[in-house]
């Protein structure tokens, strides 16, 4: 993480910088697993960190479910960033489908599409989102990724310069996702454990 400050901090020297990250986090992580007082980490240290280097906008990956309900909320309640769930909801104690959300230090429900603006509002990016419908404990509900995305691009599409999708999706789902909404020309992947950089007429998925 302390190259990854670096990295922004030279960034932000030359360029209004945005930091975006896809998913996967929290957790896997060896020392998620550890315990202080007697209760697992389970991604404390992780959210800590992102709040120091200065993210400014999170999505949902398959792993941020590993852990209880009880303590991603936690997680969550810690967290100075914003966040972006397209396709991903939770399911309440009495049945009920509602969005996630932050209940400390105020409550803020996560959208379905995010607006980030430049300094002077020079311009705008648009964000959507869609996460792999894996690790699904009871209290998340997956939506159908191709029609959430759809659904959020609408949210936004007249007001951004450029639409972005930051996913958690194999490079197979990106691919569909770009033959089906070719006026989104950027998707950022979090899913693939391995650099993509694929190019689909003038789309690309990196």
């Amino acid at each position: 993480m302390a190259r990854v400050a670096t990295l922004i901090k030279q960034q932000e020297a030359r360029y209004q910088t945005f930091v975006v990250l896809a998913g996967d986090f929290v957790s896997p992580s060896v020392i998620g697993t550890t315990k202080i007082d007697a209760k697992r980490v389970n991604g404390r240290h992780m959210v800590d960190m992102l709040n120091k280097v200065g993210v400014d906008l999170v999505v949902f990956g398959n792993h941020e479910f590993d852990i209880p309900e009880k303590d991603l909320q936690e997680r969550i309640n810690e967290s100075q960033f914003a966040w972006l769930s397209s396709d991903v909801l939770h399911k309440n104690i009495d049945g009920t489908v509602s969005p996630f959300y932050r209940t400390r230090p105020d409550s803020v429900v996560f959208p379905t599409s995010f607006l980030l603006t430049s300094k002077n509002q020079q311009f705008t990016n648009g964000m959507v989102n869609a996460t792999i419908q894996s690790n699904q404990p009871p209290w998340v509900v997956y939506q159908d990724q191709l029609a959430s995305v759809k659904k959020a691009y609408q949210q936004v599409k007249r007001q951004p310069n450029i639409v972005v999708a930051v996913t958690h999706l194999s490079l197979d789902e990106d691919k569909k996702i770009t033959s089906k909404m070719k006026h989104i020309r950027l998707i950022m992947g979090g899913y693939e454990h391995q650099h993509n950089y694929v190019t689909i007429r003038k789309s690309t998925i990196a």
